[in-house]
């Protein structure tokens, strides 16, 4: 079975690959730190809800990003 050659990896899909990873890290970071400390405030609640919503959007993020690379066609 022939391997498939995708070619050279375009910058700009470099970079969006590495923001996609600090947000999902970096959210995901200040989740884990608070679910440790007690909600004392809304703002605690609205927080960890603002993170959560960026965890879930660049996980499927990163399922576009890495399906739409597999889709190319291989240049031969």
């Amino acid at each position: 079975m022939a391997q498939q050659v995708i070619g050279p990896i375009n910058p700009a899909y470099k970079l969006l690959v590495w923001v996609n990873i600090l947000l999902c890290g970096g959210t995901l970071f200040i989740m884990l730190i608070v679910c440790n400390s007690p909600p004392d405030s809304p703002y605690v609640k609205k927080l960890f809800d603002t993170c959560e919503t960026i965890f879930k959007m660049t996980s499927g993020a990163f399922i576009g990003l890495l399906g739409g690379r597999a889709s190319i066609p291989s240049s031969k």
